[in-house]
């Protein structure tokens, strides 16, 4: 899956970005170390290798392109800290969305950084974990 919306945006740093997507650097993950450990969560009986990982965000970003979301498309995720997260985080960048991300608890308490979020725009889309509700 290869998408001509690469964004670069560099910070006051004496180390250079890497100048590559998000997806590239999967890429380079599963060729260096395809069977090891990527993600692993106990709690969550996960444990999935640089291929299984990768092999799922490459599943899901098309899901979402399947659903007819657009490359640019503004994504709003909001979960709590499990895989499920991580493997939304790296299929949304796969597809070259906007990612909006919510803290669950900010959300929760109205933290004034997210009281204007939905007003600024709204995401096409949004992702969850139903195992909190």
């Amino acid at each position: 899956m290869t998408h001509s919306l690469d964004s670069y945006v560099c910070g006051t740093s004496d180390a250079p970005l890497l100048g590559e997507t998000i997806g590239t650097a999967l890429e380079r993950a599963v060729a260096r170390w395809g069977d090891r450990e990527a993600l692993v969560s106990p709690s969550h009986n996960v444990r999935w290798t640089w291929r299984e990982f990768a092999a799922r965000v490459d599943d899901l970003a098309a899901g979402f392109l399947a659903l007819g979301l657009e490359p640019g498309a503004r994504i709003g995720i909001w979960s709590l800290n499990r895989p499920e997260w991580t493997l939304t985080q790296f299929a949304a960048a796969r597809a070259a969305f906007a990612r909006g991300d919510s803290d669950r608890r900010a959300e929760s308490i109205g933290h004034p950084r997210l009281r204007g979020r939905r007003k600024d725009g709204r995401p096409a889309s949004s992702r969850t974990d139903r195992s909190t509700e």
